[in-house]
């Protein structure tokens, strides 16, 4: 009894001071994702979202950085649900993340791709492999292919 009597103090104590383990944000400056794109050109990494919001660095970190950083508000990636990778080269970095939800979508492309009708297609054919299936080894990626000015699915 006196153990949940002493982390009612402790939460209460930081409610109160304004501790709490996690950073808030004001609602209404929040830009949720639903699809991102990353690419990567002679070393370099370009990030890209349905919202419009795009990012350049050298490293992932960059690149987020400079997105953020050029937003007109606060980008959201927790709320992606697809991942685009234009380049092979960046997946060992996407897979050391932790900024996306663990069952976001990945997807390859070689073509361009207009990230809304892209998101618009894969919530309707979702495709089998996400970020914890794929750190785990369990799937292949798949393809994400324009076509005929539709997209197709290729496992």
């Amino acid at each position: 009894m006196k153990h949940w009597m002493i982390y009612l103090i402790i939460v209460l104590s930081l409610v109160v001071t304004g501790e709490l383990p996690f950073q808030a944000h004001d609602v209404g400056t929040l830009r949720p994702v639903e699809v991102v794109l990353a690419q990567m050109e002679h070393g370099k990494i370009f990030l890209s979202t349905d919202t419009g919001d795009k990012g350049t660095g050298n490293t992932w970190q960059e690149a987020l950085d400079d997105m953020k950083e050029r937003a007109p508000g606060s980008i959201f990636l927790g709320t992606a649900g697809f991942l685009l990778i234009e380049n092979l080269e960046i997946l060992p970095e996407i897979m050391k993340q932790n900024l996306f939800n663990p069952s976001c979508g990945v997807c390859y492309v070689e073509d361009p791709v207009d990230l809304t009708d892209a998101g618009a297609y894969l919530r309707a054919h979702e495709p089998e492999a996400n970020l914890r299936l794929l750190r785990t080894g369990e799937v292949e990626l798949p393809q994400l292919r324009v076509e005929d000015g539709g997209y197709r699915l290729d496992p």
